[in-house]
């Protein structure tokens, strides 16, 4: 019964543990001309430190080009810093090959530039982007065969232990294997969608020799009619990929068509994807390692324990915390922070300096920010917090972390704020966002934050209590469109519905095509009959402010689109609500139309409450932080509310009481457990 403690053998390469991580794509701008930047350095020290056994640098080309490239010696160099750093951190380094083929792939992720041919399999294989590829010549596989070695030699040289070859995603080596793309070849190549795979792992293994690891990383499921899926793989390319030399097999998932599948969104069940690498597994003997959605310790144990698979592969989970493995390890799983799946680190935010973005951790790929966060401020302050929302318990723990007393006042009854709402739509999973609810709470306690629960706070509360600095964190509220009739008794919030239990009819409108689009779909479930109304085209969709992300968009937009009992109805004007409907017009005509319906649901967005902002600026240092600025996502809420709380009591004028290195003692939390 294998453990995630346990070694494990990829061929020559012997690994420290079963934990491995994914290669995850960073900001391109951050690669220069000769290879990584500093801070790419950074972000793979912090996640090699972190514990894992292997860690896979992201893809890199294999073509003859400055920068993130390994076929042009001239970035030996740079890469030879990057493995050591990750050598340094006590991982094992492999760095992934990458040819796009018909998926041109640039730093924009858009269509090739203008003049540019994309390649494939043949003249017949689907369009990528509204580009038609040709079909390759013999000629030119060769080469490409060529410059796959010729990179895994440098990468060899420039000290990895392996490389991973990019067989996912719908990649080149995907295309060949996958029968939706392998299309209208008439040769071995065309007949045996493993043969391309297979003539690479040869030609790369007589160049590196056998005391390289090779791997390859493979689509368990490209998400679309007729294309590749795991029982194919089982049945026909696996068995020849180990027989040709390959150490090890990593299953994920999706081509481009399906680009949500690349990352499986908060939607899916967490470990979804290990039961296409077991199927994998079961055909072959060398290690196959498993991804999708794994992001607890328990889960991990029990598929490894199961012998599902050899090996698991972290994704987001080492964004949201690069200590999980060492954290794991170790038994201290109460203390990781938990990914949520929001999809945030899909959409290239970062903050300043850093490589990458995670909407639960500000420090990602920062260790200058991580530093000071856990280093006493050099002026203590009394913090007041007002506001139990992202914000406020993020600015609350750094605060303290810093060794400020703080005390946080929320005026409900639960910590979490929209979060709470967010996550708990009924019907609809999204109940992985309350991760951060419950890390958030913990954290708390740790760093020695007060919490008062249940009291709204007044400015003479403020100035009863005397704070230093006061962090405004009091977050959004609903909007309520100026439509006539909208005070009727059969309309309600999308808060009434998901957190106060408001009965709904069978008929159900639901406003607001942003934050409804989960309301709507939940009713439909429920066996509602819903109209969801769209004031723009469908592209304004399930775009919530709380949670962003590509990822999570395209699949809710899938989803709705698969409910026989929701309809939507775009560019919707909302002209009056009637009893027992709602009048509309659409913008293509002048004409109106009343929709019958029982119950109308209003999602039209949020405004921020400012209510306190003025006058408490006239009684302390006031930050805003949150919503109440203006209403974004997590990653706004906690990254600048981290940014507002690292900058207090850093100088004599702004800080009136001796610095301390914590203040647990005196502080002690009043709130018990999570919320």
């Amino acid at each position: 019964m294998a453990k995630a403690s346990d070694p494990l053998d990829i061929g020559p390469l012997r690994i420290g543990n079963r934990l491995i991580a994914a290669p995850l794509l960073t900001q391109g701008a951050q690669w220069g001309a000769q290879g990584p930047s500093q801070a790419i350095l950074d972000l793979y020290r912090e996640r090699a430190e972190g514990g894992v056994g292997l860690l896979h640098v992201e893809a890199v080309g294999i073509v003859p080009r400055p920068g993130k490239s390994l076929g042009n010696p001239a970035n030996i160099e740079g890469f030879a810093k990057l493995a050591r750093t990750i050598h340094e951190g006590g991982a094992k380094a492999s760095v992934q090959l990458i040819h796009s083929g018909r998926q041109f792939f640039t730093d924009a992720w858009g269509a090739p530039p203008q003049g540019v041919q994309t390649v494939s399999v043949s003249d017949e294989t689907p369009a990528w982007a509204g580009v038609q590829p040709r079909g390759l010549s013999l000629e030119e596989i060769d080469q490409i065969f060529d410059s796959f070695a010729k990179a895994a030699v440098n990468a060899k040289e420039a000290g990895f232990d392996g490389v991973m070859f990019h067989g996912t995603h719908g990649f080149l080596i995907q295309q060949f294997m996958s029968p939706y793309t392998n299309v209208g070849r008439d040769d071995r190549y065309g007949h045996d969608r493993a043969a391309f795979a297979v003539d690479l792992i040869k030609r790369t293994r007589a160049a590196v020799g056998p005391d390289f690891a090779l791997i390859m990383r493979v689509s368990g499921n490209e998400g679309i009619d007729g294309g590749l899926t795991a029982d194919l793989i089982a049945r026909e390319i696996a068995p020849k990929l180990e027989e040709a030399g390959i150490d090890a097999i990593e299953v994920t998932a999706a081509a481009f068509e399906k680009f949500y599948f690349v990352g499986p969104p908060l939607y899916f069940p967490r470990g979804s994807y290990i039961p296409w690498a077991e199927t994998i597994q079961k055909s072959v003997k060398i290690p196959v390692i498993g991804v999708g959605r794994l992001n607890h310790p328990h889960l991990i144990e029990k598929i490894l324990a199961d012998e599902r698979v050899a090996a698991v592969s972290l994704g987001r989970a080492l964004l949201a915390d690069p200590d999980f493995p060492r954290k794991m390890l170790e038994g201290r799983w109460d203390d990781i922070r938990t990914c949520t799946a929001c999809g945030e680190c899909g959409g290239a935010l970062a903050p300043p300096g850093a490589a990458m973005g995670c909407a639960i951790n500000p420090y990602l790929g920062r260790p200058d920010v991580k530093a000071k966060a856990a280093t006493a401020a050099p002026f203590r302050k009394k913090v007041m917090v007002i506001g139990g929302g992202m914000g406020g318990m993020t600015a609350a723990e750094v605060a303290a972390r810093r060794g400020h007393s703080v005390t946080l006042y929320e005026k409900g009854d639960r910590l979490g704020g929209l979060l709470n709402t967010a996550s708990s739509v009924p019907h609809v999973y999204t109940r992985e966002l309350r991760n951060f609810i419950w890390d958030g709470t913990r954290r708390l306690a740790e760093a020695g934050v007060r919490v008062e629960m249940s009291r709204e706070v007044t400015p003479d509360l403020v100035r009863e209590m005397e704070p230093d600095v006061v962090f405004l964190a009091t977050g959004s509220r609903p909007t309520v469109p100026a439509i006539e009739g909208v005070d009727k008794p059969h309309v309600i919030t999308q808060e009434d519905y998901i957190s106060n239990g408001a009965e709904v009819g069978e008929r159900v409108a639901v406003i607001g095509a942003e934050e409804g689009a989960e309301v709507a779909l939940g009713l439909a479930r429920a066996g509602k009959f819903v109209t969801l109304l769209v004031e723009g085209d469908e592209s304004t969709i399930a775009r919530a402010p709380w949670h962003a992300g590509t990822w999570r968009w395209q699949r809710l937009l899938e989803m709705m689109h698969e409910e026989d009992r929701l309809r939507i109805r775009t560019n919707v004007v909302i002209r009056r609500i009637v009893d027992g409907g709602v009048v509309v017009r659409f913008r293509r005509g002048t004409w109106e139309e009343t929709l019958k319906v029982d119950t109308i649901v209003l999602a039209a967005g949020r405004s921020a409450r400012k209510d306190l902002a003025a006058e408490l600026a006239e009684i302390a240092e006031v930050h805003e932080v949150g919503d109440c600025v203006e209403p974004r996502s997590v990653f706004y809420a906690v990254h600048e509310a981290t940014e507002a709380a690292l900058k207090i009591g850093e100088s004599a004028s702004d800080g009136k009481r001796p610095a301390a290195a914590a203040v647990a003692a005196e502080s002690a939390s009043a709130y018990e457990g999570p919320a």
